[in-house]
C-alpha cells in the first residue's frame, strides 16, 4: 500500500514531488498500487521508487526517470512513456499494452511475464533487457 504522505506530494504536481525527492534522495518513495490512472507525470523523478501494483493507465510519463524503479504487476496500458528512462526498470508482469515507448530506454530492464501488446517500441533501447518472445 502507497506511503500516503508521498502519494499526497506527487497529487501536488511533479515540481512539488521533484523538489522533494531532491531534498530527500535517501528515501525511496512508496507509491505501490497507488491509482495515478491518466495523471499527469510528464518529467517526474522516479528513481528507485516503489510503483508495483500501481494503476497508470493512460498516464503521461513523457520524458520521466524511472531508472530501477519497481513496476513489477504495474498497469501501464495506453501510458505515454515517449522518451523515459527505465534503465534497469522491473517491469515483469506489467501491462504495457498499448503503451508508447517511442525513444524510451529500456536497457537491462526486467520485461519478464509484461503483455507488450501493441506497446510502441519505436527507437526503444531494449540492449541487455529481459523479455520473453512469445512468437508464433
Amino acid at each position: 500500500m502507497a506511503n500516503q504522505e508521498h502519494l499526497e506530494i506527487l497529487l501536488k504536481g511533479v515540481r512539488e514531488w521533484n523538489a522533494w525527492r531532491e531534498a530527500n534522495p535517501k528515501i525511496i518513495p512508496d507509491l505501490s498500487l497507488a491509482d495515478l490512472s491518466n495523471a499527469q507525470l510528464v518529467m517526474a523523478f522516479f528513481f528507485k521508487a516503489d510503483l508495483h501494483g500501481a494503476n497508470l493507465d493512460g498516464a503521461s510519463l513523457n520524458h520521466s526517470s524511472l531508472v530501477q524503479a519497481n513496476l513489477r504487476g504495474a498497469d501501464l496500458r495506453r501510458a505515454n512513456l515517449c522518451l523515459a528512462d527505465l534503465y534497469k526498470a522491473d517491469l515483469a508482469a506489467a501491462k504495457l499494452n498499448e503503451a508508447n515507448f517511442s525513444g524510451a530506454i529500456l536497457r537491462e530492464a526486467n520485461l519478464l511475464g509484461a503483455n507488450l501488446e501493441d506497446a510502441t517500441l519505436t527507437q526503444a533501447d531494449l540492449h541487455g533487457a529481459k523479455y520473453e518472445h512469445r512468437g508464433e
